[in-house]
């Protein structure tokens, strides 16, 4: 990462996060430097596929190796795709000063800040074209 960020122009980047089965044998966590529509992996773990657990330490720990060789003052957008759009990795990414892009259900709901409770997300864009901002 440190050889990229030192080629790098200017101060955005964009990671994209992505969990990839090999078959039966492996998975691949991954974080990729996005570059003109190409990813570019930059830390990965590679773990059997046979055996089941959360990868939350494995993630936490690719961030965790990455963040130093990354300048405070720049923005890093964090793409991932379903299946990583947990809490805890919210709010890693956030600590880190980092901006999450994370792919959510349409089934979701959302509490815009100020109010009390929880609304489908759908309500805020019930329809395709349609925005929303808050």
């Amino acid at each position: 990462m440190s050889w990229v960020v030192s080629w790098w122009q200017g101060t955005h980047l964009a990671l994209a996060m992505d969990a990839t089965a090999l078959g039966t044998r492996f998975v691949v966590l991954a974080v990729s430097v996005v570059y003109r529509g190409c990813a570019m992996p930059v830390a990965w773990v590679v773990l059997p596929a046979d055996t089941k657990h959360a990868w939350r330490r494995e993630w936490r720990r690719l961030l965790r190796r990455l963040r130093p060789a990354v300048p405070r003052h720049w923005t890093v957008r964090v793409l991932a795709d379903r299946g990583l759009d947990v809490p805890w990795l919210f709010r890693r990414l956030t600590r880190l000063g980092w901006h999450p892009f994370l792919r959510i259900n349409t089934g979701g709901t959302f509490r815009p800040a100020g109010t009390p409770c929880f609304r489908p997300l759908q309500s805020f864009v019930p329809r395709p074209e349609t925005r929303w901002r808050g």
